[in-house]
């Protein structure tokens, strides 16, 4: 599926190519412009050059000033870690971009929740449970260089209370697919479900068997309501991110693909775009379990990179941007 930037760049090429054919075809035939004299070629050259640069120009002001939305969503049990990654991603923005890609976090809400975030971080505290009920969305644009002209997203990623991944029972009246948030996910342009590594190691069996239930329950109800069948994949890209895997002490990351087969298994089945990450949002923990006075991220972008680099719907979900 072509992002709508693609078909623009699409548009803009066979558009200038026509135009310049036009031009040709308008004033001669072709026997007659084999015998046309350079200084009458000179000046039809020049003219069809000044007017492919001004429709080029208009075209990147518009790709520019219209960027593509692009909303993600985050699930994910409570104590997962969903804030504190929010948090060091969207520092980690503000300070550097990867190869093609740009970022640049934007809205007043945004950049003041990040900054209070990380002083609360280095203060040695970690951050208090967000609220069941409340969303706060972080947001940021993005660039994409590749092709005629980069490509633009206004990115918005939603932070929520995981209390909602709990009900996954259906007998209960505020069943997941049934909340407010839910409906939201559903709408999103990409997910990411967020698994707690420190959590799968330390737990036993029948609770590590239940965790990964709970995912694969709302994973299959994501993937009907957004159309998914057995013969159609999902085209929305999905993440399985591990965070907090500097519990790991230096073994291997992948080790923890082990606890959740079922759910892999699912995800690559079901989704036309699927990838396992694995990050730490502070790099490690102090001896009596607080944070670290200097955080150091480890793979934190490299999801929304990834996200950036799949094919983004042409028409969304219907997503609209989160009020407040």
């Amino acid at each position: 599926m072509f992002s709508r930037n693609s078909l623009a760049q699409l548009t803009a090429t066979v558009t200038v190519l026509a135009a310049i054919i036009t031009v040709i075809s308008t004033f001669v035939s072709f026997g007659d412009f084999i015998r046309l004299n350079r200084q009458t070629l000179l000046i039809v050259a020049v003219g069809v050059a000044g007017g492919v640069t001004i429709y080029s120009v208009l075209i990147l002001r518009f790709l520019v000033r219209n960027p593509v939305p692009l909303s993600i969503s985050l699930l994910g049990f409570p104590g997962t870690g969903k804030t504190v990654y929010l948090t060091t991603l969207f520092d980690e923005l503000q300070r550097h971009s990867r190869g093609a890609v740009r970022f640049a976090p934007y809205g007043r809400e945004t950049i003041e929740a990040v900054a209070s975030s990380l002083n609360f971080l280095t203060s040695g505290n970690w951050l208090p449970r967000t609220d069941a009920g409340f969303v706060f969305p972080y947001r940021a644009t993005a660039s994409v260089r590749g092709g005629l002209v980069p490509r633009q997203y206004k990115i918005e990623i939603a932070d929520y209370a995981g209390e909602h991944m709990d009900e996954l029972n259906p007998a209960k009246p505020a069943w997941l697919h049934r909340t407010d948030y839910f409906k939201y996910v559903v709408q999103s342009d990409a997910v990411i479900l967020t698994l707690d590594a420190a959590r799968l190691l330390t737990a036993d069996k029948a609770t590590r068997e239940a965790i990964q239930n709970a995912y694969v329950a709302a994973f299959q109800v994501l993937a009907e309501e957004k159309g998914a069948t057995e013969l159609r994949r999902m085209r929305a890209p999905v993440v399985l991110l591990f965070l907090k895997i500097d519990v790991l002490k230096g073994r291997a990351p992948d080790e923890l693909n082990h606890y959740v087969p079922k759910l892999i298994d699912v995800c690559s089945s079901r989704c036309r775009y699927f990838n396992i990450f694995y990050a730490s949002a502070v790099g490690g923990v102090n001896d009596d379990g607080s944070p670290p006075q200097e955080i150091r991220p480890e793979g934190v972008i490299d999801p929304l990179i990834w996200i950036l680099r799949q094919a983004v719907p042409l028409t969304p979900y219907s997503s609209t941007p989160l009020s407040r």
